[in-house]
């Protein structure tokens, strides 16, 4: 193995390594009488799937081919987007508070879509739809409150 190959390897043992350690964590967690998931069931199963991922990435870690082409800088606006979205990531509690989780939420996944270029008709109905599923599977499957 090349050392150029040991290093695209790298992410996939560090997702690895972090999957199992947030897993075997998560297991650590109470469990409910009757039953009913606990508190680590969330986290065990992202655990096991980023270790799963990082299984996958660590066996073939698809390292770009090279190209001639040269890479394309995004610019200022690249870099307003990319602010603009982790904005209103760390703004979103907010909202969520003062608007509501179905509000916020469309609002936010409006924003984001709209600043990766999508239509604006295509835009708001997904954004309302997803929100509405997003807020009905939490609050009537699986009764959490939002």
């Amino acid at each position: 193995m090349k050392a150029t190959e040991a290093v695209h390897r790298l992410p996939g043992l560090f997702a690895l390594v972090l999957g199992t350690a947030v897993a075997g964590y998560a297991a650590t967690f109470p469990e409910l009488e009757g039953g009913y998931p606990g508190p680590g069931l969330f986290p065990g199963l992202v655990g096991v799937g980023l270790a799963a991922c990082g299984l996958v990435l660590l066996i073939r870690p698809g390292a770009p081919e090279r190209t001639d082409e040269p890479v394309v800088d995004a610019g200022w606006i690249g870099r307003a987007r990319f602010g603009a979205g982790l904005l209103l990531v760390l703004v979103f509690p907010w909202l969520r508070g003062s608007l509501g989780f179905f509000l916020a939420s469309s609002l936010l996944a409006l924003t984001v879509a709209r600043l990766l270029g999508a239509r604006w008709t295509a835009t708001v109905l997904t954004s309302a739809l997803a929100s509405g599923a997003i807020y009905l599977f939490f609050t009537r499957l699986l009764g959490v409150p939002l």
